[in-house]
């Protein structure tokens, strides 16, 4: 997606960024900036809305233009940065859950296979069964 920054009717930055790779911290930054520079052109149609408004004097309309389109393509971006952080965090705890999960199921294996070994194999049956009957699973 292309980003272009309007600055007192000028084009002041243009350039490429792609936000597949970037990592949550990147992209909240890459928000942080956009987010402020839309505020910064939001802020100066305002003015010259008000210069309209007060003294009867318009802005350039051509500048006009291109600082609404701006402030539309920071804001759609924005959005975009914005949906990928909640699949990157999204992604993350299910990770974290699966990561989890297996780490539990290792965990459970391997203190049963200890009990066993404890209680030998009647002892152990009768703990089963009365879990099994105390849990409703049968």
């Amino acid at each position: 997606m292309e980003r272009q920054a309007e600055s007192n009717g000028k084009s002041a930055l243009r350039r490429t960024l792609s936000i597949e790779g970037m990592t949550i911290d990147q992209l909240l930054a890459e928000k942080l900036v956009l987010d402020g520079e839309n505020a910064a052109i939001k802020s100066q149609l305002e003015a010259a809305m008000a210069r309209a408004i007060a003294d009867g004097v318009y802005a350039d309309p051509d500048w006009f233009s291109r600082a609404r389109h701006a402030q539309r393509m920071y804001g759609r971006r924005s959005q975009e940065i914005q949906v990928q952080i909640a699949r990157l965090r999204r992604e993350d705890k299910a990770r974290n859950r699966q990561d989890s999960s297996t780490a539990t199921d290792r965990f459970r294996w391997a203190f049963m296979r200890l009990v066993r070994e404890r209680l030998g194999d009647v002892e152990y049956r009768d703990i089963c069964e009365r879990a099994t009957a105390e849990s409703g699973e049968e």
